[in-house]
């Protein structure tokens, strides 16, 4: 357990097959309860930035979800890596609100605010299970990686919890990793009740002692990867794979916990392998030591027997190819094209929309930031001044969905009459928009001629200056 208290008691023990303590260095604290207003901790990785750690039920990081930070001055978007962290810069210590924006499959909704102490550091969110997520067909799409799974028959229903990590990496290789953790809901419940009560009265010296005892014991179980799914499209032989570095800071190899690889084939540019991992080596590699290597009831010793003892051919079984599905931001001279209702029920469609005018200012906000809020009458006032040289404002509301009311009554307060959207899908339209308000200039075709990040009147009107110089 010395591992997972050097890590700090806010990243407690991921089982990560890429990461072990994140690596960024820096002091972290218990937070508070999730489900609070307030939650603390201290700096996680430099002095300006803050981190917002995520992670599930079984206190394993989540990666891919989209959390919205503000600060004083602007609202991001951020998405969780491996280690299931979001890291925001801030230019000084502040109270700054903190909104789940985006789960992954099989996680519910989170609508709490969350709201930072007026320090930078560290917060900690617990996303939840979704009700029967998963629990009729056992089946993953992991399209960021390019397969889908079916788990065995023998992984599905253990007490076990049994979790995907999707991670796509920027090089042209992604990977999808099995965790397992030997814990049960019962008892996970059970952590989480007492690690709020240690948080909330950590002046206690007693009882948080108390904690870290029942904490070593808690994790004296297994945690680790199963089977790990990789896609590449840069021509890696299996060889290459195995003797990639994953922590530049640690000299271990991939090959150092694998027992056994699969070629899966190919499919478009892609090649799939299926790694099967061993959990005595991978031990050998989280823990320094045999005295803090876990030993887990004999209940759950039994259990992942079964589980580690699936074949590698029969996990395969299970496995679907399809197409990997990579996603990039919006740049200068790609093409905005979308049909959807305005706030009125109205359909609209971006090729009507765009046709008529030289330029349109496509202002993506949402009723939880308060920048974009702030600048709705401004925006209004402007649109009249864009109309007199063909141009426009049109607005898309990133949750006009599930805040469709709210919406409809701020841009009413606000008095704007231009035009503003409701996408059923605003990540398909408007991929990995990390900061609220964006506003594309787009031309009569819809094709994007700038990208402006945050509330920034100067730069409207000198983008919408410089754009209309190329428009004949």
């Amino acid at each position: 357990m010395k591992k997972q208290l050097i890590c700090g008691l806010s990243i407690l023990m991921a089982g990560v097959l890429l990461a072990g303590c994140s690596g960024k260095g820096g002091n972290t604290v218990v937070t508070e309860n999730p489900d609070s207003q307030t939650q603390t901790t201290e700096a996680t990785s430099s002095d300006s930035a803050y981190s917002i750690l995520v992670v599930d039920e079984n206190d394993n990081p989540v990666s891919g979800v989209m959390v919205q930070f503000c600060t004083d001055t602007m609202c991001n978007l951020g998405e969780t890596t491996d280690d299931g962290i979001a890291v925001f810069e801030a230019d000084n210590p502040g109270a700054y609100t903190v909104h789940i924006q985006g789960v992954p499959d099989g996680f519910a909704e989170d609508e709490t605010e969350y709201v930072t102490e007026e320090s930078f550091g560290q917060l900690k969110v617990v996303l939840k299970s979704a009700a029967g997520a998963g629990d009729e067909t056992h089946t993953y799409a992991l399209k960021e990686t390019g397969v889908e799974v079916t788990l065995p028959e023998k992984m599905q229903n253990t007490k076990g919890s049994l979790a995907w990590v999707e991670i796509a990496d920027e090089d042209g290789v992604s990977y999808a990793r099995l965790d397992y953790l030997g814990r049960t809901k019962e008892e996970i419940a059970e952590f989480d009740k007492r690690y709020d009560e240690a948080t909330e009265n950590r002046d206690n010296e007693e009882l948080v002692n108390d904690f870290l005892a029942y904490m070593d014991d808690y994790y004296n179980t297994i945690d680790t990867v199963v089977f790990v799914i990789f896609s590449t499209k840069n021509g890696d032989s299996i060889e290459d794979i195995l003797n990639r570095t994953p922590d530049p800071d640690v000299d271990i190899k991939i090959k150092d916990y694998v027992t056994d690889t699969l070629d899966l084939g190919k499919k478009g540019d892609y090649q799939y392998y299926l790694l099967k991992i061993d959990r005595d080596r991978f031990n050998a590699v989280a823990y320094s030591s045999e005295d803090e290597m876990p030993v887990p009831p004999k209940e759950i010793a039994d259990e992942f027997a079964v589980v580690d003892g699936i074949d590698i051919n029969e996990f395969a079984k299970g496995i679907t190819l399809i197409d990997v599905q990579p996603v990039k931001a919006l740049e200068v001279g790609d093409k905005i094209e979308f049909d959807a209702t305005d706030f009125d029920g109205n359909a609209v469609s971006s090729k009507d929309l765009f046709a008529d005018h030289k330029l349109t200012l496509v202002n993506c906000w949402a009723t939880w930031c308060h920048w974009c809020v702030e600048e709705l009458p401004d925006l209004e006032a402007y649109n009249k001044e864009l109309e007199e040289n063909g141009c426009q404002i049109m607005g898309i509301c990133q949750d006009g969905v599930k805040k469709n009311d709210k919406a409809k009554e701020q841009l009413k307060e606000a008095g704007v009459t231009y035009t503003n959207v409701v996408l059923d899908d605003f990540d398909a339209v408007l991929p990995k928009v990390t900061g609220f308000p964006t506003t594309y200039i787009v031309d009569s075709e819809g094709v994007v001629v700038n990208i402006i990040v945050g509330a920034k009147f100067d730069d409207y009107k000198k983008g919408v200056d410089e754009a209309l110089k190329n428009v004949k």
